[in-house]
């Protein structure tokens, strides 16, 4: 006989609340100025999720234009860069010795500033290192990943590509969205430090992004815990 009360003989879930998000704040960090200038952005209000995403395949499709604008195919050596560039046997990276014909100079392709004499394995790997732009999310994995999921499968026909890298259905280790020349990656950056938020704010001194855009208000940004208004 069915019933529409849970049978109390068997497991089951019973939901007692709804999280709502209503807000979410980043900070973009940028080396290369001409390219997007370092700033954080924040929104309060309704559809946070969808707002999120928004704000960040419009500075995804700002960035991927100017690299594209401002990409530097030859790099740009001086007299004494150039003589260590013929004087080097062996890979800069890998420290293997070279080949015949198989050492390139290494260069960064936004700023043409010239890094070394590599290899051309180590030189391409380095290549697709720069298409990469990440984006970290602390203890994304157990949380936020799921409702940024959902709504990013929703912009999948702009980019045709959604690539989930997880250890079951409820973890996520990253999320790749983007084409082949150019994708963030969402990585969890709890991964990376095993600490919550509260520790890792107890183990630093300076917060000069915080001390920036919210003065006056560090010391209540830096505690952990509920407030009522």
């Amino acid at each position: 006989m069915q019933s529409c009360t849970p049978d109390p003989d068997k497991s089951y879930t019973k939901p007692i609340s709804k999280q709502e998000i209503n807000s979410y704040g980043m900070y973009v960090h940028s080396d290369y100025p001409e390219i997007y200038k370092s700033q954080y952005f924040h929104y309060d209000g309704d559809d946070v999720v969808k707002k999120y995403v928004e704000k960040i395949m419009s500075i995804f499709k700002k960035i991927t234009y100017n690299i594209k604008h401002n990409k530097k195919d030859k790099p740009i050596l001086n007299k004494y860069e150039e003589d260590e560039f013929q004087e080097a046997t062996e890979c800069y990276i890998c420290g293997k010795e070279f080949e015949e014909n198989n050492k390139v100079r290494e260069h960064d392709h936004l700023s043409g500033k010239y890094r070394g004499a590599a290899c051309q394995s180590c030189n391409t790997k380095e290549g697709k290192a720069t298409k990469l732009i990440p984006v970290f999310f602390h203890n994304g994995s157990n949380y936020d990943f799921h409702f940024l999921i959902e709504e990013l499968m929703k912009h999948e026909d702009e980019y045709n590509k959604v690539k989930l890298l997880s250890k079951n259905s409820e973890n996520y280790i990253s999320i790749d969205y983007g084409s082949y020349n150019r994708k963030l990656r969402f990585l969890d950056s709890y991964r990376f430090m095993l600490k919550g938020l509260s520790d890792v704010a107890k183990s630093m001194d300076d917060f000069p992004i915080l001390e920036k855009e919210f003065e006056g208000d560090i010391d209540l940004l830096k505690k952990k815990r509920i407030l009522s208004i």
